[in-house]
């Protein structure tokens, strides 16, 4: 097992040539494992533009072993060009272990991943831009638990976090369900956010009541739902049929009778 500390750096990237930075690494394990370090642009990130400096950084050590117990702090240095673009770069570092050891009596070898989040920002030429489109609520759910989701736009230069809440009370307003949900959305980034209640009643009518807030904008939206079991909608449909049937054969014993 590998403790790495910390798991988030947040440092400006005014007026620096080179930062410097470290990382803890330590193996929690019983065996020796070889760590090796290398970074990407952030998961996520959908124009490489603001992941240009997963190209900047450079390791004092990129791979090395660590022994039961042993503790190593790693340096990496971030070399800043003088043409960095405005706003925000993120990356991520990801430290990747396997056994140390080439002997493996199942011929598997277990890699693991831990990954260190790197967010830097200039303070000169930020952009902060924000839209949502309306709270999609659906109005009756077949054997589906109750949930509503936004998609949201980051069309500025730098990160920002959203807040969702979601509530679901009954229709005489006692509240059944509520959370709260933060999401980062980095730059010129879309993304849709997906809220549920797990525990959803497989028969009732609920008020859900659901919105959203970035920056200065609020979005809201709420609706009355019917959630129906399956099984109710087979009976409902069998009785349906039924009632027409009947209906149907009294009436052509009623014209056989004239």
């Amino acid at each position: 097992m590998l403790e790495v500390s910390p798991l988030d750096f947040r440092f400006s990237l005014d007026n620096e040539s080179k930062i410097a930075k470290s990382i803890s690494l330590k193996n929690t394990g019983e065996e020796p494992i070889s760590v090796r370090l290398t970074v990407e642009p952030s998961p996520g990130l959908e124009n490489s533009a603001y992941g240009r400096i997963s190209e900047w950084i450079t390791f004092s050590e990129p791979e090395f072993i660590l022994l039961p117990g042993e503790s190593k702090n790693i340096f990496f240095t971030i070399s800043i060009p003088d043409t960095r673009p405005a706003g925000g770069q993120y990356a991520t570092i990801f430290a990747e272990t396997v056994p140390a050891s080439s002997e493996n009596k199942n011929g598997i070898d277990l890699i693991t991943r831990v990954g260190i989040r790197l967010c830097g920002s200039s303070s000169s030429d930020i952009h902060r831009n924000f839209s949502a489109q309306p709270p999609r609520i659906p109005t009756i759910l077949v054997g589906k638990n109750l949930s509503a989701d936004i998609t949201v736009q980051n069309s500025g230069n730098i990160d920002f976090s959203t807040t969702t809440f979601f509530s679901v009370s009954s229709i005489f307003g006692k509240q059944l369900y509520s959370s709260q949900t933060s999401t980062e959305l980095l730059p010129d980034t879309t993304k849709e956010i997906y809220n549920e209640w797990g525990e959803t009643p497989a028969l009732g009518i609920y008020r859900l009541d659901y919105s959203m807030q970035a920056l200065d904008t609020s979005v809201s939206a709420s609706r009355l739902v019917f959630v129906i079991s399956p099984l109710f909608t087979i009976l409902l449909c069998a009785l349906i049929l039924s009632s027409v049937i009947l209906a149907l054969a009294r009436l052509a014993k009623r014209r056989t009778t004239h």
